[in-house]
């Protein structure tokens, strides 16, 4: 809950509509900075890479086995000729569509890199013109 506080208000800036569905008592047992910082980087991609008027969700989940996040943007969708390298350390997406101002290529492979810290997976699934989602399982125990 945390991330979603800290960027509340770039998020209103952007004017990009933001909802966070947290079932009550998800959690998972893991590295708080790490985690912070992982989920931040996904949603900073999400709301500098949706249009204005657009929506990011999240939806967190728990079971017996895992805690399960799920990020959705309405923004244009990633390429498939990109998508094979977007976890890739400094790789970066044409920003012809984005509000971003420009980055170093980080932001991503840091997610996979604390999600596996985890013993989790990350999965992206994309396509252009219908928005993008991002899921994350970290397993408990």
């Amino acid at each position: 809950r945390k991330s979603f506080e800290t960027l509340a208000i770039a998020f209103d800036i952007a004017d990009v509509r933001f909802s966070a569905d947290v079932q009550d008592g998800a959690s998972y047992e893991g590295d708080l900075t790490w985690s912070v910082e992982a989920l931040e980087n996904i949603l900073k991609n999400c709301m500098e890479h949706t249009p204005a008027g657009g929506c990011v969700s999240v939806r967190v989940t728990e079971d017996v086995l895992a805690c399960r996040i799920r990020i959705e943007d309405t923004g244009p969708g990633i390429a498939e000729s990109d998508l094979p390298h977007i976890f890739e350390r400094f790789y970066r997406v044409d920003k012809s569509h984005s509000k971003a101002s420009g980055g170093t290529g980080l932001g991503l492979s840091i997610v996979k890199h604390a999600v596996q810290y985890h013993h989790g997976t990350v999965e992206l699934h994309s396509e252009e013109g219908k928005g993008t989602t991002i899921c994350i399982l970290l397993p408990k125990g």
